[in-house]
């Protein structure tokens, strides 16, 4: 075994513990004394190789975290350091005297990484707000190669604002600008000096503290070049106003996501946002400042190709001011997820979406108004419809390949499904059917205008076996006078989540077409 071991070229070794390290989470040291212990050639190679040393790992719980970093740097030589250092949450009583009598443990380790951050390639810290400054406010300095930042912090309260962090990395003015740099907070907001205009990624979690917009309208002017903006709070805490709104211009933002800021437009309002082409907005409160934003996102993002609006608490309300009444095109969008109530037909047949491939409805509720005409998406393949079937009524989308209707409440029949597919028949290949009252007869009438389906699921209708016995391929001996006649014929999967159909039929369902993939879950 030994002399097998030995035989392996030390480069091939090297991408085996590198994938073996890849795998595990956290402390990489602790897996790389594992391997040491195998054989002493491996042990000798671990010591003296010092790519296998660069992620430190510093867990300041075990006490022995100045000595951990001191062996590890050693051995990392001159390699480019991926750092993260674990405060934890709550001191105990002993922690809290060592502090008192020497300098704060933030510090001491500040003291050991300074002279290396010139090769910080990543830098990742969790610990309470104090703990991070007293640690950067001793690492000033150059970090050239630095491409990632991470630091979370804990807060109890969730009524205070969450505290600012200096964060005093900086880029040589006579070195190359630099690897971009991708950042994500907790609880904290950064205040940057140049290095501000070398970041390209922000996520920012304000779920445990509230949000003040002039802070975070600081922090955007301070990154003019950012590319994605995630941000993500908690419903239920409120985004105080800002009195005097300062425009920010984000020239290359492509993407944009806000979640669970109950009113988005304090922040949203305030950007432009000329090149985005990603906007996800969910589980907030609709309000008509919000409806005059998404038109201007609409009418001055030309590029924009995803859009999810997806308000929390049963949808968005178009008021009588919120959109104009002039078409808005949107040239470039393919992909659509709107929760609108009975309001998706005025919005709709407000937007041209020629380019529109994948759209998802949801909440759609209640009639549609009078004036209501066919809204025509040509270049449409997926739909995605949560609520009134009614709605198939008024699309029209000939090129339609993948169709997924839920309805809780007691349908109409297929009637709208009919309408939708009788017309041009699109050539549907996927159909999932979750309605509550659809009986057999109504799915055998859909299934006999689909002949190029492949994929099949019914969830919570009525079907029986009646259904199962239609779908029954016939015996060999009639098959070829009525193949045309036959349901599905190009079926390749179908999956029933129902409650009537017997055992026994879907054994024979099964025995006539072998070449499906049946399942039946009740």
């Amino acid at each position: 075994m030994a002399s097998n071991i030995q035989r392996i070229p030390t480069e091939i070794l090297l991408q085996i513990f590198q994938i073996y390290k890849s795998q595990k989470c956290e402390d990489s040291t602790q897996h790389l004394f594992h391997l040491s212990l195998v054989c002493r050639p491996w042990r000798d190679f671990i010591q003296r190789c010092p790519a296998l040393w660069s992620d430190m790992w510093l867990d300041v719980s075990t006490g022995k975290v100045e000595q951990q970093a001191a062996y590890q740097l050693e051995r990392a030589g001159r390699t480019l350091l991926s750092l993260a250092i674990m405060f934890p949450w709550q001191h105990t009583v002993k922690e809290r005297g060592e502090q008192g009598s020497a300098e704060p443990l933030p510090v001491r380790l500040a003291n050991t990484l300074r002279n290396t951050m010139v090769r910080w390639e990543s830098f990742r810290m969790h610990a309470r707000p104090y703990e991070a400054q007293l640690f950067l406010d001793n690492c000033a300095g150059y970090t050239p190669n630095l491409s990632t930042i991470i630091i979370k912090s804990r807060y109890v309260d969730r009524n205070t604002f969450p505290p600012t962090l200096s964060i005093p990395f900086q880029r040589p003015v006579e070195a190359k600008r630099g690897p971009p740099i991708t950042t994500s907070f907790r609880s904290i907001l950064p205040v940057w000096s140049s290095l501000g205009t070398n970041v390209t990624e922000i996520q920012i979690d304000f779920t445990e503290v509230r949000l003040r917009a002039a802070q975070f309208v600081a922090l955007l002017l301070s990154c003019p070049n950012l590319v994605q903006l995630t941000v993500t709070g908690a419903y239920d805490l409120t985004i105080d106003n800002i009195s005097d709104p300062v425009l920010v211009p984000l020239p290359y933002l492509t993407d944009l996501r806000v979640s669970h800021i109950r009113e988005p437009e304090y922040l949203i309002g305030v950007l432009r946002l000329q090149a985005l082409q990603s906007l996800c907005i969910d589980e907030f409160e609709w309000s008509p400042a919000m409806g005059g934003i998404l038109q201007n996102i609409f009418q001055t993002c030309n590029s924009l190709e995803k859009a999810e609006i997806l308000p929390g608490d049963g949808g968005l309300e178009i008021y009588e001011d919120t959109f104009a009444q002039e078409r808005i095109v949107l040239p470039s969008l393919k992909d659509l997820s709107l929760s609108a109530e009975a309001t998706m037909y005025p919005l709709l047949q407000r937007l041209s979406l020629p380019q529109l491939i994948s759209a998802s409805f949801f909440d759609i509720d209640g009639p549609p108004p009078d004036s209501t005409r066919k809204i025509t998406l040509p270049s449409l393949l997926s739909l995605e419809l949560h609520g009134s079937t009614t709605f198939l009524h008024y699309v029209d989308a000939p090129n339609l390949v993948e169709l997924d209707l839920v309805e809780e409440t007691r349908s109409t029949g297929a009637d709208p499904l009919r309408s939708l597919i009788e017309g041009p028949r699109p050539s549907l290949r996927s159909l999932w059917l979750d309605i509550r009252g659809l009986t057999d007869r109504d799915i055998i009438r859909c299934l006999e205008l689909l002949p190029f389906l492949e994929e099949l699921e019914i969830c919570n209708c009525t079907v029986s076996d009646e259904t199962l016995r239609a779908l029954a391929k016939p015996p060999p001996s009639i098959w070829l006078a009525v193949i045309q006649k036959g349901l599905v014929p190009r079926l390749k999967s179908a999956t029933f989540v129902c409650t009537h159909i017997t055992d026994e039929g879907f054994a024979t369902l099964v025995a006539s077409r072998p070449a499906v993939d049946w399942k039946c879950i009740d």
